[in-house]
């Protein structure tokens, strides 16, 4: 069954495509890849495109302060996504350097570092106002998704439009 509605939602991405719609197109060719289809070169044409109009339909907001190494494991369960439709905004907040980590990853993060440490409150609302995307989501350096986080997320979201949607992450402990 998965297949299928993988399939069809293709075919869907197919004709909006067509029809000059891309960044829509493109949305829907991430859930149909979510779903299984590997149409990998299909939706790097697609995400050209769509260029930098595209919306995303999640803005992930990380925030750390003086843990790197907690860090790479959270931006590693963001590339883990099995839904790629998201942009990641990371706010340092004037903790230790960490933009040489930030080349390691294979999807685009928009980094700012805070002048001063103000806490998480602040450093979460310098992200949302550079978000994008049509839904926020939040993960700690402290955190981890799970691989289908946000496919779990946006399948909620189109079954319960009315309603809100939450998720929780794996916390680590720190040693």
């Amino acid at each position: 069954e998965q297949n299928a509605q993988a399939q069809a939602r293709w075919k869907v991405t197919q004709t909006l495509q067509a029809l000059g719609e891309y960044s829509t197109a493109l949305r829907s060719g991430y859930r149909a890849r979510a779903l299984g289809l590997e149409v990998s070169s299909e939706l790097a044409e697609l995400e050209h495109l769509a260029g930098a109009g595209h919306e995303p339909l999640f803005s992930i907001i990380l925030t750390t302060y003086n843990r790197p190494e907690l860090l790479k494991d959270a931006l590693a369960s963001v590339g883990q996504q099995s839904l790629r439709d998201f942009e990641t905004i990371l706010v340092n907040d004037n903790g230790v350097v960490i933009e040489p980590l930030l080349a390691n990853y294979d999807f685009p993060i928009t980094y700012v570092r805070q002048g001063r440490n103000q806490g998480p409150a602040a450093a979460r609302n310098a992200a949302i106002r550079l978000a994008r995307g049509q839904y926020v989501v939040y993960l700690d350096d402290d955190d981890r998704y799970l691989p289908e986080h946000l496919q779990v997320l946006a399948e909620a979201l189109d079954a319960h439009p009315d309603r809100v949607v939450y998720t929780d992450a794996v916390f680590i402990l720190e040693k």
